[in-house]
């Protein structure tokens, strides 16, 4: 919080006292200012002698960090693998070895020091509100593209500034912020990031079904974070079946499984049609970059065409790419009928493959 930034020019004052477990400040020009900054803090915020111990060893663990660590901390002031390692440090040194402060639970003293590391480097949070603190636990996603990370900080910085002035709750701080990076990723932004993590599960070697709800819902989980409802809906048609039948090419079109969604649920139809392409378009065959490894059958042909055409060595939808679905006219087996749905379905699935 900004009463605490001062503190961050100070850090080359400060240094931990092993003996009297206490901040000391070295005697250089300046250090009377550091001091009265420091016991003013101590005045300010009512810190007892626990408290003020708590905040002399993050201080002094704070000055211990690379630019690098402490710019991390500031935009990320949550649990992660650097505030662990920092936790377990500030045990080591200076909670378990003392012997002038009663501790009755090391973690828990550390895991304080923590949050006043957090207060120093970022200008909203605040240690002793429980929210704020959650917020910015609840507040990351993982699914965002890094190239949204400055509209992120942005929107989630201003979500906890109305969140520290008690003009919003947590809740509704966590729902602004969403809507915000909503409007920054576009109308389109669930259907992209859905997209990517389902080809990343389809082209996964041990991938067996999208009716895996255990599985889909973990692989989803930082979608989910940042899309609540829409990857919900996504995974109750996904354990519906008609993921599965997106992915294995039983519908022709975007209307027929909208017209399935719609017949099936009952549901409205700007619902219906926005799920079908999602589905589409994030687990289709075509999207994910199976298709010319699917065989032939796929094109529901006669079993005696499907046959001659196995034959000819094209067995899968990628021979028939290469052939090229203008000589298929060449084979006497194959009717006008057996041509038009090859050409058409061909052409759909490329369309469908090439839709932005």
């Amino acid at each position: 919080m900004k009463q605490f930034q001062p503190y961050l020019k100070y850090l080359d004052f400060c240094f931990y006292n092993e003996e009297t477990e206490s901040l000391e400040v070295r005697a250089l020009p300046g250090a009377e200012e550091v001091l009265s900054f420091h016991e003013g803090i101590v005045r300010e915020f009512g810190l007892d002698r626990e408290d003020r111990w708590i905040l002399e060893m993050a201080l002094c663990a704070l000055k211990g960090l690379s630019q690098k660590d402490r710019d991390f901390l500031s935009l990320h002031p949550k649990a992660s693998a650097l505030s662990a390692d920092l936790d377990l440090q500030i045990q080591r040194t200076c909670v378990l070895p003392a012997r002038q402060h009663a501790v009755l639970s090391p973690g828990a003293v550390s895991s304080a020091a923590v949050r006043y590391v957090f207060t120093i480097l970022h200008p909203v949070y605040d240690y002793r509100n429980e929210r704020l603190c959650r917020f910015f636990a609840e507040s990351e996603f993982p699914a965002l593209p890094a190239d949204l990370e400055t509209v992120w900080q942005k929107e989630r910085d201003a979500a906890a500034a109305a969140l520290a002035e008690g003009s919003l709750s947590s809740e509704k701080a966590l729902a602004l912020l969403r809507e915000r990076l909503h409007l920054a990723l576009g109308k389109d932004g669930f259907t992209g990031l859905l997209e990517k993590a389902c080809r990343s599960m389809r082209t996964d070697p041990a991938f067996e079904s999208f009716e895996d709800y255990a599985g889909l819902k973990k692989s989803l989980q930082d979608l989910r974070d940042l899309y609540p409802l829409e990857t919900s809906q996504f995974i109750a048609l996904a354990d519906l079946g008609y993921a599965d039948r997106v992915a294995n090419l039983g519908y022709e079109s975007m209307e027929a499984c909208r017209q399935d969604i719609l017949e099936g649920l009952g549901l409205q139809e700007a619902y219906a049609a926005s799920m079908a392409r999602a589905l589409f378009l994030a687990c289709h065959a075509a999207r994910v970059g199976i298709l010319d490894e699917l065989p032939v059958s796929t094109f529901d042909l006669p079993f005696e065409a499907q046959s001659q055409l196995e034959d000819a060595g094209l067995r899968y939808i990628g021979d028939v790419r290469a052939f090229g679905t203008d000589h298929l006219g060449t084979f006497s087996f194959l009717t006008k009928e057996d041509l038009e749905k090859i050409r058409s379905r061909m052409d759909f699935w490329d369309s469908l493959r090439d839709m932005p």
